[in-house]
């Protein structure tokens, strides 16, 4: 699923109490994240994103830059 870490951070800061998290966490964990290769054994790939609106499906393009 598509996920901009911008976006991600402006949902965080709609948080209130404990559900709202550390920028700096969200920031962190994003550096960890890699995309999934189908050299890993996935059976499938789709990508997935979100307007917002509506959610789209899609073949997976594996060198594709998000």
């Amino acid at each position: 699923m598509q996920s901009r870490l911008h976006d991600c951070i402006a949902r965080n800061d709609r948080r209130e109490g404990k559900e709202k998290i550390p920028a700096k966490a969200i920031v962190m964990t994003s550096n960890k994240l890699e995309m999934p290769s189908r050299s890993e054994g996935f059976d499938e790939l789709y990508f997935v994103a979100n307007d917002g609106v509506t959610m789209t499906v899609s073949e997976w393009r594996e060198n594709d830059e998000l």
